[in-house]
């Protein structure tokens, strides 16, 4: 028999837990602009290439 703190406990870091950081790394990934910038950044690195 547990007591309710200890189930308590075991749900917070087993449910609530990875579903909090869950939740943070998609705000980051939905704030990741690299997807956005990437032709500017090829265009840029060919442009250097071609100035060399």
């Amino acid at each position: 028999m547990q007591t309710s703190s200890a189930i308590s406990a075991v749900n917070a870091v087993y449910i609530y837990v990875p579903l909090a950081l869950t939740a943070v790394s998609l705000i980051f990934i939905y704030m990741y602009k690299l997807d956005k910038e990437y032709d500017n950044i090829i265009k840029d690195l060919d442009e250097r290439k071609l100035k060399q």
